[in-house]
């Protein structure tokens, strides 16, 4: 059928592929200590390859393509949790704040790479929480359209060719249309499971994925894909956080 031809055409032009490699912000600022105490950097083998935030003490949320090794109709495949940690409490990516072992990983059971796309790591220990270290509200709502000033935080490139960035760096972007990240083609759960944010000459980039989108203190968005280069004239897909809610709650300890 032609719209599974563009389904594939899309798998081939977003910049993150499911093999547990670093993916690809663009135009940000240098965060400042405590801004963001909730955003932290996911690391397989001792690298970052994804960025991730806290709900509770003891689970991480991140996106679902972070820690897939495959995917198929019979299920979905993580990486063993042993090869991960995560850097809680600083702005550097490679030194202060501490290091935290994952005991379990739980992919969204219908992960597809662009739908789906959620993953909740569980903590060896209980995470202690300081200035640096604290979690975020889990959103109720979806923000509405043409809602502005969505912070987004991350250590990802700050451009197509480039390196992770030493000091977390974020950006705000704007709510547009989901037809704008062709959600669209991908059928109507797409068009409630998918936020689009954007804003010109800057976004997500490579080691971005799983970056919280936060509105008013709340967590209303995981970065999941964008689409041809960083920071380009196209808006970055979402996952809605408010649409999975009841999955978090049921997979975790908040109440």
């Amino acid at each position: 059928k032609i719209s599974n031809i563009f389904l594939i055409l899309i798998f081939l032009i977003v910049f993150y592929k499911s093999d547990g490699q670093v993916q690809r912000i663009v135009g940000g600022f240098s965060a400042k200590e405590s801004q963001f105490p909730y955003v932290v950097s996911i690391r397989r083998l001792g690298d970052h390859i994804c960025g991730g935030v806290i709900i509770s003490r003891n689970f991480i949320l991140t996106a679902g393509r972070c820690v897939v090794k495959n995917f198929s109709n019979d299920g979905v495949t993580s990486y063993p949790a042993h090869e991960f940690n995560i850097r809680v409490g600083s702005l550097s990516l490679y030194d202060k704040g501490l290091l935290w072992k994952i005991s379990e990983i739980m992919v969204h059971s219908n992960y597809t790479n662009m739908l789906n796309d959620l993953a909740l790591l569980k903590l060896q220990e209980p995470l202690v929480f300081s200035d640096y270290i604290q979690p975020i509200e889990v959103s109720y709502e979806r923000p509405s359209l043409k809602t502005s000033e969505i912070s987004i935080a991350g250590w990802g490139f700050q451009k197509t060719s480039g390196h992770v960035s030493r000091y977390l760096q974020y950006i705000t972007m704007d709510v547009v249309e989901p037809s704008n990240c062709m959600s669209h083609l991908l059928g109507d759960e797409a068009e409630k499971s998918l936020l689009c944010l954007q804003f010109n000459g800057g976004g997500i980039c490579t080691g971005d994925i799983g970056a919280a989108a936060i509105y008013h203190g709340e967590l209303v968005g995981l970065a999941s894909f964008s689409l041809e280069k960083c920071g380009n004239e196209y808006p970055d897909g979402f996952t809605n956080i408010a649409y999975y809610r009841q999955w978090i709650l049921q997979n975790t300890d908040l109440i």
